[in-house]
């Protein structure tokens, strides 16, 4: 399933499977160590209770190879436990997914840079 809702910004909410969604190599600095699979373990026991509640992953979307392709900019660990909680039966199989384009390297560069000094400064 995929449905989608313009929202304002050039962005729009699409519903994906999680497992569409990539990692963008060395751009998350969260470190995936114990405190990370607990944490992840108890999104998992609250998706497999409530299903997907909570704020849309943030994402951008580029062609690769001719096919469209999402890459995580915030929700590395909602995807994941995303993932896992789907596999154990839980009651949805998509996640909102606020989705950014973007047409060129230039833009990817753009986007990645904006998003990771917003979330540094606390936005």
């Amino acid at each position: 399933m995929n449905t989608k809702t313009q929202i304002s910004g050039g962005s729009e909410v699409k519903h994906l499977d999680p497992a569409a969604l990539r990692v963008v190599p060395g751009y998350s600095s969260r470190i995936k160590g114990e405190d990370y699979y607990a944490m992840r373990q108890m999104i998992v026991d609250s998706m497999r209770t409530y299903g997907y509640v909570g704020s849309p992953i943030i994402a951008y979307s580029k062609s690769v190879n001719g096919q469209e392709q999402y890459f995580i900019l915030d929700g590395e660990m909602r995807a994941d436990a995303a993932n896992i909680a789907i596999s154990e039966h839980a009651p949805f199989d998509t996640v909102p997914v606020e989705v950014h384009s973007c047409y060129s390297v230039e833009a990817e560069r753009h986007l990645l840079s904006r998003h990771l000094n917003m979330s540094r400064s606390g936005f």
